[in-house]
């Protein structure tokens, strides 16, 4: 049991680091294989990725050189959006809670990635006309 735990929470970190996901994998297995409460799960999530997730974040802005007032912008909104959902955790059932971070992994790691590509040959062939 530990193994997969392991293996997932170090496949989770590599997806923070290169894309910022990577919670949506890591609680299912805590909750399912490891058996931990939701909460506690989610919990651990947050706090194992807060450091990998700021220093990525470190990194990623760096190389790509941003200006702070959008990239600000952004923190707040999701700042907010993170707020309100850890406020409203405890109106909804774990199983639904559970269902919809399944969901958003099967979103995150199939069409996410196959929509970027959608977008990026959209704007490729109009930028070539």
């Amino acid at each position: 049991m530990i193994w997969i735990v392991g293996a997932t929470a170090l496949a989770a970190g590599l997806l923070v680091g290169l894309t910022g996901i990577g919670g949506v994998l890591l609680v299912p297995v805590l909750t399912g294989v490891a058996g931990l409460p939701l909460e506690r799960a989610v919990a651990a999530c947050m706090l194992g990725f807060l450091f990998s997730g700021l220093y990525s974040a470190f990194i990623h802005l760096r190389r790509a050189r941003l200006p702070l007032r959008p990239v600000a912008a952004l923190c707040l909104a999701a700042a907010a959006g993170a707020a309100l959902g850890a406020a409203t955790l405890d109106l909804l059932p774990g199983t639904g809670v559970l269902g919809g971070m399944i969901v958003g992994t099967v979103l995150g790691v199939f069409f996410v990635p196959l929509f970027f590509v959608v977008v990026q040959r959209v704007f490729k062939r109009r930028s070539t006309t």
